[in-house]
């Protein structure tokens, strides 16, 4: 029975990489940009809430197996050890029927099953009105970096790939249909008389259009005369310890074995670096707040941690945690300048699993030193 129940709970437990999609893909684009935050407020912590309780239910099933090993190293004679095993194994199946555990089970089993239809009826035909073609597009290549729900692998989408993964483009395109957005809403609000065409862009709305295509074209090494040369246009940034061309800075970053984030000081998803991630970040969360990357139930810690660096109460605060079976060190650091202003927060990420053998390693030959 415990085997049964360990094998049903693993296939329940890959529904986590679907609710992680959802939550890094779907739920912040519907709240910030269409403004729709039911399903980031209740689908969300439904979500997570699925999640807690399907990992409680692993570590409890894991205490018992646990206990049902012991028995098999008891050390009594053979005939003695087996009934005594079989009438212990038959107890512990028995307290496994009777207990919060299957409650839990059959709980947690509906609530997904619920999900799902919500799912189908609400939050999938909701997207699939919200979202531009662009939108899917780029959710199409973030989608790749997660593992495989139940050995279900992306489908190839023909016209994404000739697009291909264009991050800085996507952008462009979403600061362009923003500022025709808010041209419309003031030009919807406001009584006019005369030729429409004559209404100006909203205050700022050229400039941040005109900031992003330059941006595109100058990562696209398109911008200035086209005739210069490749380490011309990688450019060299120069800072305080040495110079370094743009292509080198982003290989060094790309490099180092640790997930970096930057958040601006005012709360923008600024940077990741590149690469293999356990916490995934997907393309689509730069330049948006970093608050709403985040569950209903995580938000106001976030909020918490950046306000107490703002004010200058806090520098560092670290958080350990163990995801898939290994440890992690997560650190977020107040970044500073100079002066001690404010300028951001970065977030790094730091798999201990190397660490945890080399002090287990360490203390398995001196321990008189624990």
């Amino acid at each position: 029975m415990l085997a049964v129940f360990s094998e049903e709970l693993a296939k329940l437990r890959s529904f986590i990489v679907h609710y992680a999609k959802k939550g890094d893909l779907l739920y912040p684009l519907l709240k910030v940009k269409y403004d729709i935050s039911g399903p980031s407020q209740v689908m969300w912590t439904v979500d997570d809430e699925i999640r807690d309780t399907l990992g409680e239910l692993k570590r409890e099933l894991s205490e018992k197996s646990k206990g049902v090993r012991a028995l098999r190293n008891t050390g009594e004679d053979l005939d003695d050890e087996e009934e005594e095993y079989s009438r212990s194994k038959a107890e512990i199946a028995e307290s496994i029927l009777n207990s919060f555990f299957l409650k839990n089970y059959l709980a947690v089993r509906n609530r997904m099953e619920e999900m799902i239809y919500k799912e189908e009826n609400i939050l999938f035909p909701m997207c699939a009105l919200q979202f531009q073609k662009e939108e899917w597009i780029q959710i199409y290549f973030d989608s790749k970096d997660y593992d495989a729900c139940f050995s279900v692998e992306n489908a190839s989408w023909k016209e994404a790939e000739e697009t291909g993964n264009t991050p800085e483009k996507w952008r462009a395109v979403e600061g362009a249909g923003e500022a025709e957005r808010e041209k419309g809403r003031k030009e919807a609000s406001e009584e006019h008389s005369g030729d429409v065409h004559n209404a100006e862009l909203p205050q700022g709305a050229g400039k941040m259009l005109e900031d992003l295509l330059r941006r595109v074209e100058s990562l696209e090494g398109k911008s200035g005369n086209s005739g210069e040369s490749s380490s011309a246009s990688d450019g060299e940034i120069i800072m305080p310890g040495g110079h370094l061309k743009r292509n080198e800075l982003i290989a060094m970053l790309n490099t180092l074995p640790v997930e970096i984030t930057f958040v601006d000081k005012d709360n923008i998803n600024r940077f990741f670096n590149e690469g293999p991630k356990v916490f995934k970040r997907p393309q689509m969360a730069i330049d948006r707040e970093v608050f709403s990357c985040h569950p209903p139930k995580v938000e106001p810690m976030v909020r918490m941690i950046i306000g107490n660096f703002r004010d200058g109460k806090e520098d560092e605060v670290p958080i350990w945690m163990e995801k898939g079976g290994k440890p992690f060190l997560v650190r977020y650091m107040a970044v500073r300048d100079k002066e001690q202003n404010y300028v951001g927060t970065l977030e790094a990420v730091t798999d201990m699993t190397e660490v945890k053998e080399h002090f287990r390693q360490y203390f398995k030959s001196h321990p008189e030193e624990l």
